[in-house]
Protein backbone atom coordinates (compact mmCIF):
# COMPACT_ATOMS: atom_id res chain seq x y z
CA UNK A 1 0.00 0.00 0.00
CA UNK A 2 1.45 3.44 -0.60
CA UNK A 3 2.50 5.37 2.49
CA UNK A 4 -0.12 8.12 1.89
CA UNK A 5 -2.76 5.85 2.63
CA UNK A 6 -1.61 4.36 5.20
CA UNK A 7 -1.61 7.64 7.53
CA UNK A 8 -4.63 8.84 6.42
CA UNK A 9 -6.05 5.46 7.68
CA UNK A 10 -4.45 5.50 10.92
CA UNK A 11 -5.29 9.19 11.18
CA UNK A 12 -9.33 8.51 10.68
CA UNK A 13 -8.99 5.14 13.20
CA UNK A 14 -6.90 7.97 15.42
CA UNK A 15 -9.92 10.72 15.30
CA UNK A 16 -12.67 8.04 15.48
CA UNK A 17 -10.99 6.52 19.16
CA UNK A 18 -10.32 10.06 20.28
CA UNK A 19 -12.82 10.48 23.14
CA UNK A 20 -12.46 14.28 23.62
CA UNK A 21 -13.83 15.19 20.44
CA UNK A 22 -17.67 16.85 21.47
CA UNK A 23 -20.63 16.96 19.21
CA UNK A 24 -20.10 20.69 18.08
CA UNK A 25 -16.09 20.13 17.73
CA UNK A 26 -17.54 17.28 15.19
CA UNK A 27 -20.05 19.69 13.69
CA UNK A 28 -17.31 22.23 13.12
CA UNK A 29 -14.74 19.26 11.88
CA UNK A 30 -17.43 19.01 9.25
CA UNK A 31 -17.38 22.18 7.97
CA UNK A 32 -13.86 23.37 8.22
CA UNK A 33 -13.63 20.12 5.99
CA UNK A 34 -16.32 21.68 3.47
CA UNK A 35 -13.73 24.46 2.90
CA UNK A 36 -16.34 26.87 4.71
CA UNK A 37 -14.35 30.42 6.00
CA UNK A 38 -15.00 31.63 9.43
CA UNK A 39 -17.15 33.79 8.38
CA UNK A 40 -19.39 31.30 6.72
CA UNK A 41 -19.75 29.16 9.69
CA UNK A 42 -20.72 31.97 11.92
CA UNK A 43 -23.38 32.62 9.31
CA UNK A 44 -24.81 29.23 9.23
CA UNK A 45 -24.81 28.06 12.59
CA UNK A 46 -25.39 32.06 14.04
CA UNK A 47 -22.62 31.92 16.29
CA UNK A 48 -20.41 34.66 16.95
CA UNK A 49 -17.10 35.03 15.06
CA UNK A 50 -15.21 34.84 18.91
CA UNK A 51 -16.80 31.83 19.16
CA UNK A 52 -16.07 30.00 16.23
CA UNK A 53 -12.27 30.74 16.93
CA UNK A 54 -12.31 29.11 20.15
CA UNK A 55 -14.18 26.34 18.85
CA UNK A 56 -11.48 26.21 16.57
CA UNK A 57 -8.21 26.84 18.87
CA UNK A 58 -10.40 23.84 21.09
CA UNK A 59 -10.29 21.76 18.35
CA UNK A 60 -6.54 22.20 17.50
CA UNK A 61 -6.03 21.12 21.03
CA UNK A 62 -8.10 18.16 21.43
CA UNK A 63 -6.58 16.81 17.95
CA UNK A 64 -3.23 17.71 19.59
CA UNK A 65 -1.68 19.93 16.32
CA UNK A 66 1.33 21.53 16.40
CA UNK A 67 1.16 25.34 15.48
CA UNK A 68 2.89 25.05 12.74
CA UNK A 69 0.38 22.32 11.05
CA UNK A 70 -3.04 23.63 9.85
CA UNK A 71 -5.94 22.34 10.94
CA UNK A 72 -8.24 22.75 7.68
CA UNK A 73 -5.18 20.77 5.84
CA UNK A 74 -5.48 17.87 8.37
CA UNK A 75 -8.98 17.65 8.65
CA UNK A 76 -9.23 17.40 4.57
CA UNK A 77 -6.56 14.30 4.95
CA UNK A 78 -8.41 12.15 7.04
Amino acid sequence: MFPVILVLRRKRKWLEKESDITENDKKLAVLLRMNFSTHEISFLTGNQLKSINMGRYRLRKTLRLSSDEDLVDFLQEI
